[in-house]
């Protein structure tokens, strides 16, 4: 009785909308909040919302639980390996195994229009991070772009992560002069969640887990216009040089 009553608590609260399947993989849509790991975590739900055994999903990367958005969940061990070393071949040699782009408002005008920046995130107190100018390792690289201001007044940021570390983005953007909005760790304006958001992953065909597919989710905080501009700009042949 404890479990069924368990599992309706999870589904009732939360749904996960799953976006995209294959046979080797599905892609859901995690909602700001959800955690990845412990009691009511992603894979939690989304096994028993769907109704999958408990080694049928794997969870191969992740979001902070406030950021929002697209994750790839394997449904089979082999499936599993295969995408975890396309992130891993990323981390070491920026491979295109696995493209992921990121959507983020802002309030303030990044210092730097476009380009990547590049540093090494060092941990510092409570749990939070830097970015720092040195190449030491762990390098954090990430590709960006500000595409100007919305209807309200907030700025839209696409972002590319080349690598990815703990809160990689958040500090990136918090290093640029600009932390995201909702993100009050870092210095961002208050909002009810944090406006960041895990838009586009694609996965290459050289995986070996079926053929090239790309998987975009719109995020709550843009509008239709806003999204078509997002989609447009991502086509751009400089986020994959």
């Amino acid at each position: 009785m404890n479990l069924i009553v368990f599992s309706l608590r999870a589904f009732l609260l939360v749904y996960v909308p799953v976006v995209y399947r294959s046979p080797s993989y599905i892609v859901v849509s995690k909602p700001s909040g959800v955690p990845m790991h412990g009691e009511d975590s992603l894979l939690q739900i989304v096994r028993e919302q769907e109704q999958l055994g408990g080694g049928s999903c794997h969870l191969v990367h992740r979001l902070d639980t406030p950021t929002s958005g697209l994750v790839i969940l394997p449904t089979s061990s082999e499936s599993a390996g295969k995408i975890a070393r396309g992130f891993q071949n990323r981390e070491r040699d920026g491979s295109d195994l696995i493209t992921k782009f990121y959507v983020a408002l802002v309030s303030k005008k990044p210092s730097k229009k476009m380009g990547t920046i590049s540093g090494t995130i060092r941990k510092t107190r409570g749990g939070s991070y830097k970015l720092t100018k040195d190449s030491s390792p762990p390098l954090s690289r990430t590709k960006f772009k500000d595409l100007g201001s919305t209807t309200d007044g907030r700025r839209i940021v696409l972002m590319r992560p080349l690598t990815g570390l703990t809160h990689q983005l958040r500090v990136t953007l918090k290093a640029l002069g600009s932390p995201i909005i909702g993100d009050e760790r870092y210095g961002g304006s208050e909002a009810e969640r944090l406006m960041l958001h895990a838009t586009g992953i694609i996965v290459d065909e050289c995986l070996d887990v079926g053929e090239k597919e790309e998987v975009w989710g719109k995020p709550d905080f843009v509008n239709e216009g806003e999204w078509e501009m997002i989609q447009e700009e991502s086509k751009n042949k400089w986020w994959y040089k």
